[in-house]
């Protein structure tokens, strides 16, 4: 039997686009309606999925192997990746910014006159609480964005409602005690943190302060120290922003530039001088682009692909203030024989229930993965030895990954 088949590669199948509409909120009307809808980069086309009935506002979007998730005003939804259609949802008032981590969804949260809690778990199938963190055993004040390094999640800690009393702070939660371990204070110039991104070792926040000028701070994940905090925007404070490598890309509100901020030698690289008002942004490192939205918060909205120095590569219309981006990342089932150093063995092939997977070396992770590059079944291994049931999934051919070593190994499987 020949030792296994080509590990596949990731590429990106779509993009989700939440475009958050327009609330006239002096006379409470919804004028235009939250909304999100999907961009092929293949094809170059955005199609227009659903509106999102009863909130104000979005927040946040993600994406897993199942579901795309949507923090929109009081709501936390779930939508089937691939048919789009409604999963669930749940009421949560003053829902931020949301991240996965294992089967749960971390989630900030803030609103005018607080709260007795800032961060929750909920669980990714229901959507049910696993457990939160109140105010005093956890982040004391609202957040905003959510970046997670391991078993870590760091929060951006603003008290972001509260208006003139902003608060700077880089909140720490450890995932598998959850528990709160305190916070990075980032010094009275890093107030009002807004995005978290992590990059090398370290936590970047990209901080509003009091709206009339922002900064970078640099934490070291290694000891939670704030090795800098740095102004990179004067008489403007700074919107959407993401880190590609080295480099924060961040865009300053008042002076519609999108300027680049070396991480490492702590400079303005250069301002984009001819850069559009960018409302979100999201970095696609496997294409090598940065997707960008632009709007006028009434009336249009685009999505531009943009490459890294800037250039637009193309533009399309979308809806009215689309904010907030996320990659549907799947597996391009590449195959082709391997002469590789792992042998794999799978039995019985064909099967009409569970299957046998035999390695020499040991397995870490089995993924069950239908032709589209949808994970069915998912489980954590290390043995040399794993049996699965597929008998709950239709006759058809499937491919079983194997994380082995520092590769992925993928078999083709006919569930009879």
């Amino acid at each position: 039997m020949l030792p296994a088949l080509l590990a596949a590669q990731n590429y990106v199948h779509q993009v989700i686009v939440v475009n958050e509409g327009q609330y006239d909120y002096a006379n409470e009307v919804q004028l235009t309606p939250v909304s999100f809808g999907t961009f092929d980069p293949a094809n170059n086309t955005y199609t227009h999925i659903s509106d999102i009935a009863n909130v104000r506002f979005a927040s946040d979007v993600e994406v897993d192997d199942q579901n795309i998730y949507i923090a929109a005003d009081t709501l936390l939804l779930t939508f089937d990746r691939d048919t789009y259609q409604a999963v669930s949802q749940t009421t949560i008032k003053g829902i931020r910014k949301i991240a996965l981590w294992n089967d749960q969804v971390l989630l900030t949260r803030g609103e005018y006159g607080g709260f007795d809690h800032y961060f929750e778990a909920r669980d990714r199938d229901d959507l049910s609480l696993v457990y939160m963190l109140d105010s005093i055993s956890g982040p004391q004040y609202s957040g905003e964005g959510i970046a997670i390094d391991g078993d870590i999640a760091y929060l951006a800690i603003n008290n972001g409602f509260d208006w003139g009393n902003y608060v700077g702070r880089l909140g720490m939660v450890d995932l598998i005690a959850q528990s709160y371990n305190g916070y990075t204070d980032l010094g009275m110039n890093g107030t009002n943190p807004e995005n978290v991104m992590i990059s090398n070792g370290a936590v970047y926040t990209l901080n509003n302060k009091d709206f009339t000028g922002s900064s970078i701070s640099k934490v070291n994940i290694s000891n939670g120290v704030n090795e800098y905090t740095d102004d990179v925007a004067s008489g403007s404070s700074c919107g959407t922003s993401a880190i590609v490598e080295d480099v924060v890309y961040y865009q300053e509100y008042a002076v519609d530039k999108l300027a680049r901020f070396n991480v490492m030698s702590q400079t303005i690289v250069d301002t984009l001088v001819n850069s559009l008002s960018y409302y979100g942004m999201v970095n696609d490192e496997i294409n090598g682009v940065i997707y960008a939205t632009s709007t006028d918060f009434v009336s249009s909205g685009d999505l531009h692909v943009m490459q890294h120095d800037g250039i637009i590569l193309s533009t399309i219309a979308v809806g009215v203030s689309p904010g907030n981006l996320a990659l549907d990342v799947r597996m391009n089932i590449g195959v082709e024989e391997l002469s590789g150093q792992y042998s794999l063995s799978i039995s019985p092939n064909p099967t009409n229930g569970v299957i046998k997977i035999q390695s020499e070396k040991m397995i870490k992770e089995i993924a069950v993965i239908d032709a589209s590059g949808r994970v069915l079944i998912s489980q954590k291994v290390n043995n040399i030895n794993v049996s699965i049931d597929i008998t709950d999934l239709e006759s058809g051919v499937y491919f079983v990954r194997s994380e082995i070593g520092s590769e992925l190994i993928v078999e083709r499987v006919m569930r009879q």
